[in-house]
């Protein structure tokens, strides 16, 4: 019996009873075969979400496949500014804190990567700015010296 894989994470990989299938991407042109009569566990795993897991049971009179969806759940990226001054940590597109340097900083993910654009200012009004490119799930340090 094929089972429809629904997704917009084609870079998945997909898993049954803890045998690997493929990728999302092969399994909805093909679809991925199960066995009928049987209770199965679907596990769906990418760099940068949370891993993602769902039991299928496929009844002895099925005449047709389940379908299955997988929507990637990120994980936050983390940074930290390292410097050798305390100073805020800025976003650089609205002015809004979002820690010190030395400390840090998680970012709600939305994407597998995108740009964060940051100013680091001390209190005595220096400033610098860095841009940086956040992947799900990673932690990424960028050195600021005054």
């Amino acid at each position: 019996m094929q089972a429809r894989i629904g997704s917009e994470n084609k870079g998945a990989q997909v898993f049954v009873d803890g045998a690997r299938r493929g990728y999302v991407y092969e399994l909805q042109t093909r679809g991925l075969a199960l066995e009928v009569g049987r209770t199965h566990q679907i596990a769906f795993q990418q760099s940068g979400c949370e891993p993602f897991e769902t039991v299928v049971r496929i009844a002895p009179d099925a005449t047709t496949g389940p379908s299955i969806s997988y929507q990637c759940d990120f994980l936050p990226a983390r940074f930290k500014v390292v410097s050798n001054v305390k100073a805020d940590v800025l976003s650089s597109l609205d002015g809004r804190r979002l820690g010190s340097t030395n400390q840090e900083i998680p970012q709600q993910m939305d994407a597998l990567s995108k740009p964060l654009k940051l100013t680091v200012r001390t209190p005595d009004g220096k400033s610098e700015r860095r841009a940086l490119r956040l992947k799900a799930g990673e932690k990424v340090e960028v050195k600021v010296l005054f």
